[in-house]
């Protein structure tokens, strides 16, 4: 019996080759390639397998024998989806895609009707990947009913056919709902959506993906917006302007960033200001500070919007310009000094003080005049602590008015000359108010200590209450006077009540009953001078501080209301709280 046949196996057939062999040369391949094609007898159930082939030369082999094969093709993929890997079954797509509009449609609907995680994942591939024309039709109503990845590509593959996209409803109702969603593949569908249609509201949502969770997404987003800004787009500029204010520090500095993309930044600078004029102080505050991320790039700007035909514009531009350490801004901030707005004047007048610049101490003396900023003046001369200074700010020690004299006196404070010394020590001696001798005896005392002299404080103290006497016969003087005597904070003058004092956080009744219109104000502008009466029926609000000789200072707002003027006075302590005083622990100390 023979053991082993004498005949060779039959070799294996070209399509059987191309299927089990992965290790074919090229030129194998395409030889079995070509005799499976002229091979008539091949049919497409043969092939399928080749469909879902990681090779493209297979997968085209594959295709070739099925439009040649006819019949209902959609059945024979469909069949071959089964059992394969996912990568397979993405090959198997992208060969669908290859024929006609019918087949693709069925094995869509097949995906459709299958609601699990592979086959959703499967049809969004197919929905990216297919010939446009051959899945419009399925798009409308997947971009509406869909959800999910699904829906994503729906809506990306719509942006090719805008009147499709509008034709469904995709307004900006349900475009700020795909943002809003928790998916992350919506949320950014829902913004490339927005950047590819018209309006300021679409820019409004589009802008709003700058505070998104996800890097990528606002990194996309940032793209798209830039391209936009570079190009001038003047309604991307608006809504980026508005983020400024946002209270999230990189939404701020993301939003700023892409401003200076902008082709004319002062134009920029100018609208935002404009724009911002309005806001509450907080919001302004923290919009301008965000401009500080142009850099060098803003200070030109800003320093042409100090010369603004808008007055607010000015100020704005000035608030900007005086946090810049920068020499170029002095000369503008200064040119301000003149200018017709006493506010702008006095914020200049501030800003210089702060400056540390010298340059600026002979114009800022020639401003002591301007009864608008005069305190003002004083206090920035007193900051800047040039000795030309001294004799201008030595001449306000006798200033008609107990809160001038006081501010020269701090201003003074910081000087080292003898000449401030010897002014301070005879001011002690001889002013007429107890508070301006009490505040004399506490800087000549520094001043001593700091140029290592002794002084000793009682007979100072001595000195300066050997004037005394002082009397007060002003109604509201006397009340003034007992808030503080009762250890109150607040004092309230209002028409149709008694005086109130705010002692402990109640409310007290000084003596005395119901106070008519007209005896209110007469109360009200006995402390005013001509110039306080005049800003106060003019604004019909006034802001400033009140001393009582001998007593102290009040900060005071006197407003007119409904029913006529009103005024609250808050004490200001006359002695500085210790560290017990305001309950900080000894080791703070």
């Amino acid at each position: 019996m023979a053991i082993f046949s004498s005949k060779k196996s039959a070799p294996a057939s070209p399509l059987a080759q191309l299927k089990t062999d992965p290790k074919l040369s090229p030129a194998d391949q395409q030889r079995l390639v070509r005799e499976v094609l002229s091979d008539e007898s091949v049919r497409a159930k043969d092939v399928a397998w080749a469909l879902a082939s990681k090779r493209p030369e297979l997968r085209r082999m594959g295709l070739q024998v099925l439009k040649r094969s006819g019949g209902d093709l959609s059945k024979t993929l469909i069949a071959e989806f089964r059992d394969k890997s996912e990568g397979e079954q993405k090959n198997l797509i992208q060969s669908v895609c290859e024929l006609d509009q019918e087949v693709v449609t069925a094995v869509l609907e097949w995906l459709r009707s299958d609601d699990n995680r592979r086959a959703r994942s499967l049809l969004g591939y197919l929905i990216r990947h297919a010939p446009f024309d051959k899945v419009k039709g399925a798009l409308s109503r997947l971009a509406a009913d869909a959800t999910g990845e699904v829906r994503v590509a729906a809506i990306a593959r719509l942006r090719e056919d805008p009147s499709m996209l509008r034709s469904i409803g995709l307004g900006a109702e349900a475009i700020r709902a795909m943002v809003d969603h928790h998916a992350d593949d919506l949320r950014k569908a829902g913004y490339e959506l927005a950047a590819s249609l018209d309006g300021e509201v679409f820019d409004g949502i589009l802008v709003q993906g700058l505070g998104d969770n996800v890097p990528t997404i606002r990194k996309q987003v940032a793209a798209h917006i830039e391209k936009r800004v570079k190009e001038g787009d003047a309604a991307m500029t608006r809504a980026l302007m508005e983020l400024l204010g946002d209270g999230r520090h990189a939404v701020r500095s993301t939003a700023v960033e892409l401003l200076t993309k902008v082709p004319d930044t002062q134009e920029v600078v100018r609208s935002y200001l404009v724009a911002t004029k309005g806001a509450v102080g907080w919001m302004r505050d923290r919009a301008l500070d965000s401009l500080k991320v142009f850099g060098d790039a803003l200070v030109d700007p800003i320093i042409n919007l100090m010369m603004d035909s808008d007055r607010e514009v000015r100020l704005m531009a000035l608030l900007v310009g005086a946090s810049f350490e920068d020499p170029r801004c002095v000369q503008p901030i200064m040119s301000l000094l003149d200018d017709e707005d006493w506010w702008t004047r006095l914020t200049a007048v501030e800003t210089l003080g702060r400056s540390g610049d010298k340059q600026c101490v002979t114009r800022l003396i020639e401003m002591l005049d301007d009864q608008d900023c005069q305190w003002a003046v004083i206090e920035a001369l007193g900051a800047l602590g040039d000795d030309q200074a001294i004799r201008p700010l030595a001449r306000f020690l006798k200033h008609e008015a107990v809160p001038v004299r006081l501010a020269a006196i701090d201003a003074l404070s910081g000087f080292e000359d003898p000449r401030v010394l010897k002014a301070l020590t005879d001011r002690l001696k001889h002013d007429d108010a107890q508070i301006v001798r009490d505040r004399c005896v506490e800087v000549v005392r520094s001043i001593a200590a700091r140029q290592g002299r002794a002084t000793d404080r009682s007979e100072l103290e001595t000195l300066a209450r050997q004037k005394g006497g002082e009397q007060t016969t002003n109604r509201l003087d006397r009340l003034l006077i007992e808030v503080r005597r009762r250890g109150g904070s607040d004092l309230h003058i209002a028409v149709g009540l008694p005086a109130l004092m705010r002692v402990g956080g109640a409310l007290e009744r000084a003596p005395g009953g119901g106070m008519e219109e007209e005896e209110v104000k007469d109360l009200l502008y006995s402390i005013l001078t001509p110039r306080q009466q005049e800003t106060l029926e003019k604004d019909l609000q006034l802001d400033f501080c009140y001393a009582v000789p001998e007593v102290g200072r009040y900060r005071a707002n006197i407003f007119l209301q409904r029913r006529g003027y009103g005024g609250i006075f808050r004490v200001i302590p006359g002695v500085v709280p210790t560290f017990s005083d305001i309950g900080l622990p000894d080791h703070v100390a």
